[in-house]
Parts: C-alpha cells; structure tokens; sequence
C-alpha cells in the first residue's frame, strides 16, 4: 500500500497542514522543518494521489477526447497534438 500525506505527517512529527505547505512551497515553514518533511516523503516514496488532489483543488484539470477510429492517421496526429500541448501542463 502506499504512503498517505498522514503516514508522512505521523513520521515527520507535524500535522497535515505543515506537509501541505510544504508540498505548496509555502513560506510559512520553518527550513528545519521543511527539511525533515522532504526526507520523510522521499523515505516513503510519498507522491500526491492526483484524485485527492482534484477534490481539494474543485478541479480536476483532466482533458478528455473521443475519438472515432484510432486507425485513421489523421485521428491518432490530433491525439499526439493534444498530448504535446498538454505536456506542458498541470492538466492530464
């Protein structure tokens, strides 16, 4: 199973809100503390679920395509056209 911002929270000694800003880069954390943060989350292997995060953000920044016939170069040129302009991104 994986690692939750709690787990990370429990082992670094503070509370979700102190990990979330150190996630957001906030300025409000203290160097020692967001250090002993980031050495918990890369011990853990912590990423951010993407689904938590869409539901505290109320967006969930995920384009979605139809596409009729993944045969037809035309169609599958377009799709390869949204994913590079989507890889720059914060959308999925």
């Amino acid at each position: 199973m994986s690692s939750t911002i709690r787990d990370v929270a429990r082992r670094a000694g503070v509370g979700l809100g102190t990990v979330s800003r150190v996630l957001n880069n906030s300025p409000l954390v203290s160097p020692a503390t967001r250090q002993r943060v980031l050495d918990v989350i890369h011990e853990l292997h912590y990423a951010p679920s993407h689904a938590a995060r869409s539901l505290s953000l109320g967006k969930t920044l995920t384009i979605a395509t139809i596409a009729p016939f993944f045969t037809r170069p035309s169609v599958v040129e377009r799709l390869r056209g949204i994913e590079a302009t989507l890889a720059g991104s914060n959308y999925n």
